[in-house]
């Protein structure tokens, strides 16, 4: 997300879930894999998914979608390593 052309450009800070400062405020890690906050200081959450063998389906977007749902982040991003991504959920 740091050096990534489009990501750079709009992200501030990452941080790994358990290396986040305020994170032993929240509770058990939800499947988030980063935390970043974007140039305005918003706070939002990163999923990184999936081997290029395995598959997306849509309950794995619902289960992201409940857990980065919280108040305190504002911005969702998912990156998927894979191209099987079921029809519901693209």
């Amino acid at each position: 997300m740091k050096t990534d052309l489009v990501c750079k450009s709009q992200v501030k800070d990452v941080w790994l879930w358990d290396e986040h400062p305020q994170r032993s405020e929240w509770g058990p890690d939800c499947g988030m894999d980063l935390l970043f906050n974007d140039q305005s200081g918003e706070l939002g959450q990163c999923k990184l998914c999936f081997a290029p063998e395995g598959s997306f389906k849509k309950s794995d977007m619902d289960s992201f979608i409940s857990a980065a749902s919280a108040a305190r982040f504002q911005g969702r991003i998912l990156v998927s390593s894979t191209d099987r991504i079921g029809p519901n959920a693209d």
